[in-house]
């Protein structure tokens, strides 16, 4: 799902609170700000969790398409029974291609946060607009 949005609107909160209430329900939950890396630093710093976690080694990864490889490979995985992948912040389209680097599977998540409604791309869109006050009201009341 892509949540898109005005800056500042809520998107990532809202992200943010799914995560909280529902992180039990996924064998491992991965959160990438894109704002802060290139396509490739994104890459390692999943990759990075992944071997923190002891659920996946990559032996000194050299290049982009070696490391796209493996953790496509990774989530790709069966007995990945149902992982989370938060990419927060996806605004810069142009230097990254979600279908490269994420496989095509039923057993994966993907949460995207994006001021850019064009990110949607065969991907269920919602957008994220600013709340009236008792719509406000409410959703504290039920937090």
């Amino acid at each position: 799902v892509v949540l898109h949005g005005t800056g500042g609107i809520g998107k990532t909160q809202l992200a943010l609170q799914y995560v909280y209430r529902h992180k039990e329900a996924y064998s491992s939950v991965f959160w990438i700000n894109a704002a802060n890396y290139t396509a490739i630093g994104r890459l390692l710093d999943m990759t990075g969790k992944l071997n923190a976690a002891g659920k996946f080694t990559v032996q000194e990864p050299t290049d982009e398409q070696h490391i796209v490889g493996a953790v496509k490979q990774w989530l790709a995985a069966k007995e990945n029974n149902k992982w989370l992948l938060v990419i927060d912040n996806l605004d810069d389209l142009e230097s990254f291609d979600l279908s490269d680097y994420i496989p095509q599977c039923c057993h994966g998540t993907v949460i995207i946060t994006s001021r850019r409604p064009n990110c949607v791309h065969r991907r269920r869109g919602v957008e994220v607009s600013q709340m009236q006050g008792s719509e406000a009201e409410m959703l504290l009341v039920q937090s």
